[in-house]
């Protein structure tokens, strides 16, 4: 088409339509109801606890009985438990912990029932730990073994063995003392010196006494050796019997040797007092050697 006919065309449309002009005039009709200020409340939308299940009624009921339930499992392991390593028992009930660590005692039992722990042990020419004590009803624990001692030069002393630990003071045996260390010298000019035994703990009223350690063997190439000295025996309650002497240590020098010397029997009240340990026999190369001195026996109303 031409120019002139769009142009026809276009001026054919109808005009646009004007807006209706703004009425100032007065409105006298009373509205529908009062106008009040509404305040817009914001609320956010509600977001899940992503990977977390909702907790149920029974869940949140458990915690506070599981709080509870551990309070109580605490309170009852202070009166009623075993020890731990060289720990002590419970305060009433429970059996003390043996040693750990080298030369450890061990731990106590509870105050009215419970074995005490075995002692550890020594190291390194070290003494051996005593044993733990028990409470009204229980035993002793054992002591320790004292730490054997060998050497290439020098001297070589060993440990001696840890004390018995005393019986319950109503019932309870006292329990054994540990044996003296080993003792071994390879120099020249150097001596052996065995460790003593420990002693027996003590008997309760109606207990034993605990036997001594044996006394420690001692061997020098080239030296003088000693054997080691038995430990005592513990003494028992009224009605028990005392423990034996330990025996006294072998000893096989060069230059001499001498026996360690036996133990002494526990004593009793109203019983038999325990034996006495033997002297130990000693062998010597070039030098002399003498037996060890046996133990006295315990004294008691019996035998």
């Amino acid at each position: 088409p031409q120019p002139t006919a769009l142009i026809a065309a276009a001026t054919a449309q109808p005009p646009a339509t004007q807006p209706p002009a703004a009425d100032f005039h007065r409105r006298d009709t009373t509205p529908a109801a009062p106008s009040k200020f509404a305040p817009t409340v914001l609320v956010g939308p509600a977001t899940a606890d992503v990977g977390r299940a909702a907790p149920s009624a029974t869940d949140l009921a458990t915690v506070p009985n599981q709080a509870f339930a551990d309070v109580v499992g605490s309170v009852y392991a202070v009166f009623v438990s075993n020890g731990g390593p060289g720990q002590n028992g419970g305060l009433l009930v429970g059996n003390g912990g043996p040693g750990l660590l080298p030369g450890q005692a061990g731990g106590n039992g509870g105050l009215l029932l419970g074995n005490g722990g075995d002692g550890a042990s020594g190291a390194r020419g070290g003494c051996g730990g005593n044993g733990g004590n028990a409470g009204l009803f229980g035993n002793g624990g054992k002591g320790g073994t004292g730490s054997y001692s060998v050497v290439a030069f020098g001297p070589a002393n060993a440990g001696r063995g840890g004390n018995g630990g005393n019986g319950g003071m109503i019932a309870g045996t006292g329990g054994a003392g540990g044996d003296g260390g080993v003792a071994y010298s390879a120099s020249a000019s150097g001596t052996a010196s065995g460790g003593a035994g420990g002693a027996g703990g003590r008997g309760g009223l109606t207990g034993d006494g605990g036997a001594g350690g044996r006394g420690g063997e001692a061997n020098s190439a080239a030296g003088f050796a000693g054997g080691g000295n038995g430990g005592a025996g513990g003494a028992s309650g009224r009605t028990g019997t005392g423990g034996s002497g330990g025996a006294g240590g072998t000893a096989t020098g060069t230059t001499g040797a001498r026996g360690g010397d036996g133990g002494r029997g526990g004593d009793t009240t109203a019983g038999k007092g325990g034996t006495g340990g033997t002297g130990g026999s000693a062998t010597s190369t070039t030098g002399s050697a003498a037996k060890g001195d046996d133990g006295a026996d315990g004294k008691g109303t019996v035998g």
